[in-house]
């Protein structure tokens, strides 16, 4: 809201400044609050992070607003000085998380101090004359946290304005990053109180409050709107995620990262780095693809690794190239397994402890695209992860891998249905019977080298569409990890 007085007058009264300031304790700095940037105190906090940050949410209406100030106090020796603030009385129909009593004053300080309080009375009678009353006659949901700094209680110094039996609170999230500290009421910054939506009743809501519904954002059009069952529901979502962590050390804090993290994102855009790399296919497993370094051993950070489309093909690890105890880590990626042609993705991923608690990962900090070109003379490559049974080893529909078992000769396409090796005897089968004079087929294992060499002029026909090789040493075991090439050497 901006600070100028638009729409209907308030209903709340405005009683006299108090005479005596309020003398308030030095303002600490709560567990629960942000160091927002400046990206992020341009983007709204959504609400589950306004749920999760308030200690009390309240279904209420404001009974009035005082003017007052504050006395700051100063180092030994300087003079304190003063802070304009206002005093929002309200009456509490609900307390939606928390609990408390029926009437609250809620606190809502200026941003910068004052030598005298006559001009820090003049600031806040100011403030409140400027005050945005549009939704002062409604009935809103406030998010509130206690206030850090007491008040002084059975004191001359205490407000006039506050009785014995009321209990001071601030608004949650409000005044960080806004232009101007005084727009409390709504603001698509702070939503530090959601005026009911609906006008033409006495408080402001239909005769059903679960009915209700509540604007979430001053200046936009159509606003947003948000129900009251909607608000009970994150409500309840966030205490049970709370209640599922309950006594693990850190959790509060990973899911309050979490939160906070994807308001950040909204705020900055993030694209991860991006990293491309141009292979030969059938290199040996352990092949660097990336590395990034020397580091200084971090122990904030819990763990490296690597997610995304073909993940199950690399894996990063970290190397120590310098003898000094605490410096020279290099992160090096690398592949798992000789890889045939084709593209390659991954992400990289890095995790800090204080994530480890809930479980939050943060976006990748790389994204990798490994482009691999076979050999010239290369007809087809695959993946080769031979299965077991009885006494036969290869792969067939129903054991082992052949990825992509699909290939083509002369605009003929044919899939290799099976190839095993049994008895002393390898067999490949395909779909469709054709020539392959001139070609063969070679077995590339984990390190790279070639284990076996097939020629298929050598192959003797079974005459259904498979060739068999007489190979009386077992040339591949169970659960081995190989690829397959096969030469196009024909003219």
């Amino acid at each position: 809201m901006s600070g100028d007085s638009t729409g209907e007058s308030t209903g709340a009264s405005v009683p006299a400044l108090p005479e005596t300031p309020i003398l308030l304790a030095p303002t600490p700095t709560p567990e629960t609050s942000f160091e927002l940037s400046h990206p992020i105190s341009r983007v709204s906090p959504s609400l589950e992070e306004q749920i999760f940050t308030s200690g009390h949410i309240v279904r209420a209406s404001l009974v009035s607003a005082t003017p007052s100030i504050e006395v700051v106090p100063g180092d030994p020796g300087i003079a304190p000085t003063y802070r304009a603030l206002h005093l929002l009385s309200f009456a509490v129909h609900e307390y939606l998380k928390g609990n408390g009593p029926n009437e609250i004053v809620v606190m809502v300080r200026g941003r910068h101090t004052h030598l005298t309080q006559s001009e820090a009375r003049v600031f806040a009678d100011l403030k409140l004359q400027q005050r945005n009353t549009t939704w002062d006659n409604r009935q809103g949901i406030l998010f509130l946290k206690s206030s850090t700094m007491p008040m002084q209680v059975g004191h001359a110094e205490r407000s006039e304005s506050l009785s014995r039996n009321e209990t001071a609170f601030v608004f949650t999230l409000s005044n960080y990053g806004v232009e101007t500290e005084w727009d409390y009421s709504i603001d698509t910054l702070s939503r530090a109180w959601l005026p009911a939506a609906e006008a033409g009743h006495p408080d402001g809501v239909s005769p059903d409050p679960s009915k209700a519904k509540f604007t979430t954002n001053g200046s936009a059009s159509p606003s947003t709107l948000v129900s009251l069952a909607e608000l009970l529901s994150g409500i309840a979502e966030i205490e049970d995620t709370l209640e599922a962590g309950a006594g693990m050390a850190g959790f509060a804090r990973c899911v309050q990262d979490k939160i906070r993290h994807q308001r950040h994102r909204r705020a900055v855009p993030y694209t991860p780095y991006q990293h491309s790399m141009a292979m030969s296919s059938g290199l040996a497993a352990g092949t660097e693809i990336h590395r990034v370094g020397p580091f200084v051993e971090d122990p904030t950070l819990s763990r490296f690794w690597i997610t995304g489309t073909d993940s199950q093909f690399f894996h990063t690890f970290v190397e120590e190239v310098d003898s000094n105890p605490r410096y020279g880590y290099d992160r090096v990626i690398a592949i798992l397994r000789p890889l045939p042609a084709g593209s390659y993705k991954y992400e990289y991923r890095v995790q800090r402890v204080r994530d480890t608690p809930c479980g939050f990962v943060p976006e990748p900090y790389l994204e990798g695209t490994v482009s691999v070109t076979a050999p010239a003379g290369t007809m087809h490559e695959a993946f080769f992860d031979p299965g077991a049974w009885g006494s036969a080893v290869g792969f067939t529909a129903n054991a082992g891998i052949l990825e992509p078992a699909d290939f083509s000769v002369n605009g003929i396409q044919t899939t290799i249905q099976a190839l095993t090796w049994e008895s002393g005897v390898v067999t490949m089968e395909l779909s469709t019977a054709m020539s392959l004079a001139g070609r063969s087929v070679e077995f590339i294992a984990l390190d790279g080298s070639v284990t076996l060499s097939l020629s298929l002029d050598d192959a003797e026909s079974q005459g259904d569409g498979s060739m068999a090789w007489a190979v009386t040493r077992q040339p591949w075991k169970d659960g081995d990890q190989l690829m397959i090439r096969i030469w196009d050497t024909a003219p």
